[in-house]
């Protein structure tokens, strides 16, 4: 009888949260390698091959570093009003953001890559979804950022976490 081979290591390519919660939720087996590849804006592209773009180069970073795995990444980016909005940077771009998505529509892109690093055979895809921010950005919301912000505290920016803070103050 012929040996199995052993089953490649997958690898996600996001220290997101998020990401890791939602393979574990449907059981994948998985080792977390944050990409090093720092995400572009290219005004050229259009939002859905900027983060195919995107996903594919972060998941080309961790695939040169591990030999024979499967590395998933992906990039997400926001469309407001025709503009494309990336991560905010600071406490002050994330207030500003939030404050102009508070009960407005928006589309939310996320590119997708798996990859096998041992053959560099790939598969991109783009998927969007439509969102609207339901909550207001309450001043209490704005008063915790600034707080974080003198602190030097990362703030984790999504209207879960602004529910949370809320409920616990």
């Amino acid at each position: 009888m012929k040996a199995d081979k052993p089953m490649k290591k997958i690898i996600l390519a996001s220290a997101s949260p998020r990401r890791q919660e939602l393979l574990e939720r449907i059981g994948l087996k998985f080792e977390v390698e944050p990409s090093r590849y720092e995400e572009q804006t290219i005004p050229a592209l259009g939002p859905h091959e900027l983060v195919k773009r995107n996903s594919l180069e972060k998941a080309k970073t961790v695939a040169a570093r591990r030999r024979n795995a499967i590395i998933i990444a992906a990039d997400t980016i926001g469309v407001f009003r025709g503009r494309m909005m990336g991560k905010p940077h600071t406490p002050t771009e994330a207030t500003k953001m939030l404050t102009a998505l508070s009960d407005r529509s928006h589309r939310v892109i996320t590119g997708f890559t798996i990859i096998d690093s041992l053959t560099m055979f790939y598969r991109l895809t783009a998927r969007e979804e439509e969102r609207t921010e339901r909550r207001s950005l309450t001043s209490q919301s704005v008063k915790l950022l600034g707080i974080a912000r003198k602190r030097d505290i990362p703030v984790v920016l999504t209207s879960q976490v602004y529910t949370d803070v809320e409920r616990k103050t």
